[in-house]
């Protein structure tokens, strides 16, 4: 993630991700995981109108990006329209080609959502509390923002 990237200004996203890379889990049946990282600004405590930033990484699998699909797609409605989240691969999807495209595709698909108007506000009404779990924000923030600590 760039430091030069704008959070939070007007019209700009208050959180930025990036689907930075894969790893392949064979502990049990084998699946991928994707490290989902993110960076924020939150108002540092006892500093006036001071920020800081708050840098911290999530793996996922593809189907905690399914179900987050599903959960923006019902609260969302038309804002996710124009939306695509990469679709299932049954055979195959541990192959390392596979796995990158899936990659670069989920993290486009993470940048359209985060898009969507407010919806990082997460310590307001108008954020997606699914996103914020999925992002296990309020674990990484806490109370630094005013969301409170999960």
């Amino acid at each position: 993630m760039s430091a030069g990237i704008a959070i939070g200004g007007p019209g700009q996203p208050t959180l930025y991700s990036e689907v930075r890379q894969a790893r392949i889990n064979k502990e049990g049946s084998t699946f991928v995981e994707y490290e989902v990282c993110a960076l924020t600004r939150v108002p540092a405590p006892g500093k006036g109108f001071k920020a800081e930033t708050k840098k911290w990484a999530v793996w996922q699998r593809y189907s905690a990006f399914v179900e987050l699909d599903a959960a923006l797609r019902a609260k969302y409605g038309w804002q996710m329209d124009h939306i695509k989240l990469p679709p299932k691969k049954t055979f195959g999807n541990t192959k390392p080609d596979f796995v990158e495209r899936r990659r670069v595709e989920l993290q486009v698909y993470l940048q359209a959502v985060l898009k969507i108007k407010n919806i990082t506000e997460f310590q307001k009404h108008f954020g997606s509390e699914d996103l914020a779990n999925f992002f296990q924000y309020h674990d990484h923030v806490g109370d630094a923002a005013g969301g409170g600590g999960g």
